[in-house]
């Protein structure tokens, strides 16, 4: 990991800390539950109580659900991992505000 990357590291601990929405994406659905879990494991000894999805798809089960929560501005907090590109275009971007950081922090 480079120096120039650890305020990442900073921005990622407060956002699992103060449970706000987060999705990262990654190529791989390996690296993608890795980078979830690793922003959970940021908080440690603090308990987690954001839903999180470590590998999240248009399949899921509730899908529909957490479309319809952001399309009406009702997101709740919620950490996905995702690796399609589509969640990009679906998801209000209030949702995704670092997602520029994690694709280029965490990408092979």
């Amino acid at each position: 990991m480079g120096r120039d990357k650890i305020h990442n590291l900073w921005k990622l601990w407060e956002i699992s800390l103060t449970n706000s929405p987060l999705m990262v994406m990654a190529d791989s659905p390996e690296y993608c539950s890795s980078l979830v879990f690793g922003a959970i494991s940021l908080i440690s000894p603090l308990d987690f109580t954001t839903d999180f999805r470590p590998y999240f798809t248009i399949y899921d089960e509730d899908y529909k659900c957490i479309k319809e929560e952001c399309d009406r501005g009702a997101t709740k907090a919620i950490l996905l991992g995702v690796t399609n590109p589509f969640f990009l275009k679906v998801f209000n971007p209030k949702v995704y505000y670092l997602m520029k950081l994690i694709i280029f922090f965490f990408k092979k």
